[in-house]
């Protein structure tokens, strides 16, 4: 039997659905008797969550899965199209570029390329260790399988909330000519074709080559200082997979594949709203006599907190009457923002994948090479304001390699096994900077500083990890399944870094801080991508002109602080503080899980799993730890977690499923990035929990109609926050809504050779926040959202080979602010009455635009054959 969805689809079947949630995964097929008598029911499907082929409803964990039909029908074409599917499944992320995927309120919130992700995503088996993977769209999908809960023991590198596996269609030798096509076109001239052609090379070898292009127009506007009207947000990506299969012999199988995804889009910026009182004199004349102090810890003017906060989180309506630094009011458009930075986008990966299985009498061989290479140049506006206040900057590239070779048994035998081990190794250059402007309301005077100046850091890392893992069933009885497996693991990061801050004046005519060695500082325009190359061009430049400054010892041009053990990039180290060398860490962990399966009639089953997963380290790279000079070169620790469930899986007849699981995780050393007492950094938080339910149901209602809901609560808590600045014991986790849920109906109108499918889905997610303590609550709340997709297609043609579908997405005009709140501790502010004017974060309070706010209307056009 061929790995993917079982089904039944004949001429007239109305549609394939995947169920959501929980326990496990359903097809709904049809058992056609004529084109006017037909009718649901319940099939399974077959995953390969835990390396075999297994029903979904008899593998004891909480899995959920989509098949390729189920996809494209309701519109899934991006990773994070997924989110608007499941209960407990949402995203959380700091740009328009990646997707940190959050499962049960387990979940990442740094964008950085050197963090591991909580949640692992992989591409046929190929582990993503980073969170751009997003570009690659998803076309010519056979299956999408979501994980919840750790999965360490048989999926590749260490991930503590679940996996995300992404399956593609493989060439089929002896199918012929194959394939299909697809053509959207929508609002903001949003441009979608994919397709997909497979074939026959030879009597033992086929191939398949699939694609995608996503156009779109920006839905944001800009309205900046001096780029007022330019779009933002534009789409332009690209994706491309071959694949050739051979078989040699019977029993032998190699699978070649490239893939490569290009992203030239632009980022969104933010929307800001101001935390000052209007009735501040916030002229330049009225600050300058009363700044306190040089240097970035200086020019401590206090300005007086507005009296209506209230209004702070307005992004829809009367604008806020509160300002920021510039004068400013807020915006009352959602898709009307503020980007001040050079709004690039570029992202390119490219991956190539050698996989081999062998079948031996009694077990299958599979050995999984593959090289995966990154480049990222990432530059975005953080406040949202109308001129240089904060603006991000990465530059990221990387190099990876994965080994993995495992040995499975039979699948038909009462004792089951699993033998493998894993190789991975990431070479990875890194450079993080935030362009600032370190006060606008007072001019540069003295031995300052300077107005634009940009703190930095370079991180060469070499990331390597070896694993062995094993796992086992046992078929106690006809009734009783024991499972059990092990993973170890050596995981060893080590890595050179550097640290400074460079003078980055807008233009030549700034006169910024004194005029010493260099003369006068070379203007930077706004849009300058700020990358390692010029990073190092300017660090090249202060070496030979023999201003290379210890961090602290001003004045500038350049100052840095060199945390290598040697020669960094070709410059010898200025400052070696003492005690310090090559960042490094190792970690050893063995993980593993155990799982009791009882089949307590023919049409249920309930199962007790228990599963430790941990995530490694990282190395705190935040570029504004060069301010502070010290603690830059501490690594996280890892992140640990201890999870327990219980579930119910059913088929309580042929056309009723019902599913539910309850769990509980306790977690230890949760990396989160937050304010500390270094500013904002990534901290681990000592003890945190997690408890929650899930539930979802299906009824084939009527012989034409489908319905499905699925639910989840959860209850999240930080039980332990150390000393941790900003980090408040008996807050919820970031972006963990107590109740979220999802509803699906489909109903088929069946003519003599044709058929209408109407397709609605309705979604709530409910309140949740972006902090982590309740000071900040009131400015990182994400209210209740509902979302409303409606979608029509006809299907006609002999084999229903044509298809045409008008659609509208979020009906309900809701919007969702990806990112809120402020980094640099809003509440404090309100709280005490007032705000710094020296500090470059803590006067706004911004939202990153996660979606564009409107409702999103298309129509399809699609074709197979």
């Amino acid at each position: 039997m061929k790995t993917g969805v079982k089904i039944n689809l004949m001429k007239s079947a109305p549609f394939i659905l995947l169920c959501i949630p929980m326990g496990g995964t359903t097809a709904i097929a049809q058992n056609a008797v004529s084109s006017n008598d037909s009718h649901f029911v319940l099939e399974e499907i077959v995953v390969t969550a835990q390396k075999r082929k297994q029903s979904a409803q008899d593998v004891p964990i909480s899995i959920t899965a989509l098949n390729g039909d189920s996809i494209r029908e309701r519109g899934v074409a991006a990773a994070s199209d997924l989110v608007g599917q499941f209960a407990n499944l949402t995203s959380s992320s700091a740009n328009s570029a990646t997707v940190n995927f959050n499962i049960r309120g387990i979940a990442t919130d740094n964008f950085q390329s050197n963090i591991n992700r909580s949640v692992g995503v992989y591409i046929d088996e190929v582990t993503q260790a980073n969170p751009f993977t997003g570009v690659y769209g998803v076309f010519d999908t056979q299956r999408v399988e979501v994980l919840r809960g750790p999965q360490n023991t048989l999926n590749g590198r260490n991930t503590t909330g679940g996996a995300i596996n992404f399956l593609s269609v493989n060439p089929e030798i002896g199918g012929g000519s194959t394939g299909y096509g697809n053509v959207t076109y929508g609002r903001f001239n949003r441009i979608d074709v994919e397709g997909a052609v497979g074939f026959d090379v030879a009597s033992d070898m086929a191939a398949r080559v699939a694609g995608q292009m996503q156009l779109r127009d920006g839905p944001f506007t800009n309205f900046a200082l001096g780029r007022e009207g330019e779009e933002l947000g534009e789409r332009e990506k690209y994706s491309l997979r071959t694949q050739f299969l051979w078989t040699p012999r019977d029993h032998t199988k190699i699978l070649l594949s490239g893939r490569l995804g290009i992203n030239r889009g632009t980022e969104i910026g933010n929307l800001a709203n101001g935390l000052i009182d209007p009735g501040n004199d916030l002229s330049p004349t009225g600050h300058a006599a009363t700044a306190s102090g040089p240097g970035p810890t200086g020019d401590r003017v206090p300005l007086s907190v507005c009296s209506q906060p209230e209004t702070l989180s307005n992004y829809n309506g009367p604008a806020s009457l509160c300002l920021t630094i510039f004068g400013t009011t807020g915006s009352s458009d959602f898709r009307r923002v503020a980007n001040s930075s050079s709004a690039v986008q570029n992202i390119d990966l490219f991956g190539t994948t050698l996989r081999i299985d062998h079948d031996f009498d009694g077990a299958t061989l599979t050995s999984i090479s593959a090289y995966d290479s990154l480049e990222v140049n990432l530059g975005d506006d953080l406040t949202g304001t109308v001129s240089l206040q904060a603006t991000p900057f990465q530059d990221t590239r990387s190099d990876t390699f994965q080994q993995e070779f495992r040995l499975v048994s039979d699948d038909n035998e009462v004792f089951r096994w699993i033998l493998g081990g894993y190789f991975f190794t990431e070479s990875l250059e890194q450079s993080v900077a935030v362009r600032q402007d370190q006060n606008p309301l007072t001019p540069a005077t003295g031995a300052t500083f300077g107005q634009q100046f940009t703190p930095f850091s370079i991180l060469d890392q070499v990331d390597r990890d070896i694993s062995i893992f094993a796992q086992a069933d046992y078929d106690i009885n006809g009734r009783l399944t024991f499972s059990g497996g092990l993973r170890y693991t050596n995981n060893r990061k080590e890595a050179d870094s550097f640290f400074g801050i460079v003078l980055t004046p807008i233009n030549d005519s700034n006169g910024v801080g004194p005029n010493a060695a260099l003369g006068q500082v070379p203007g930077v325009p706004l849009t300058e991508f700020i990358g390692i190359d010029f990073l190092l061009n300017q660090l090249a430049i202060a070496q030979s002109a023999g201003v290379l400054r210890q961090l602290g010892g001003g004045p500038p041009p350049f100052i840095a602080a060199n945390f290598s053990d040697g020669a960094f990039f070709g410059i010898q180290p200025s400052v070696t503080p003492v005690g310090t060398g090559p960042v490094f860490q190792e970690i050893n962990r063995l993980s593993g899980d155990l799982t009791f399966k009882l089949q307590i009639s023919d049409q249920a089953n309930v199962f007790f799993r228990f599963a430790s997963g941990f995530k490694s380290g990282a190395f705190d790279t935040r570029a504004l730890a060069a301010l502070a000079g010290s603690g830059a070169n501490a690594p996280v620790g890892p992140e640990t977690i201890s999870a327990y469930e219980i579930g119910f899986k059913s088929n309580t007849s042929s056309n009723v499923q019902f599913n539910a699981s309850a769990f509980y995780y306790d977690q230890k050393g949760l990396q989160v990035f937050s304010v500390g007492d270094l500013g904002p950094q990534f901290l681990n938080v000592p003890s945190s929990r997690v408890f929650g339910i899930e539930t979802e149901a299906v009824w084939a209602v009527l012989s034409d109609t489908i319905l499905q809901v699925s639910a989840g609560w959860l209850d999240t808590e930080i039980t332990d926050a150390g000393n941790l600045v900003g980090v408040e014991e008996g807050h919820d986790l970031r972006n963990a809504p107590s109740f979220s849920a999802n509803f699906t109906g489909s109903h088929n109108i069946i003519f003599s050779e044709s058929r209408l499918n109407l397709l609605a889905t309705f979604r709530y997610i409910g309140e949740q926040f972006d902090s982590l303590n309740t000071a900040d609550d009131f400015f990182s709340k994400k209210e209740v959202q509902t979302y409303l997709n409606l979608r029509a297609t006809y299907y006609f043609g002999l084999e229903e080979q044509y298809s045409f579908a008008v659609f509208g997405d979020n009906l309900t005009g809701e919007q969702f602010c990806g990112d809120i709140g402020s980094s640099a501790g809003a509440g404090g502010a309100l709280a005490s009455g007032f705000v710094n004017s020296d500090n470059a974060l803590g006067q706004s309070i911004s939202c990153q635009p996660g979606n564009e706010g409107v409702a999103l209307w298309g129509l399809s056009l699609g074709v197979k054959f």
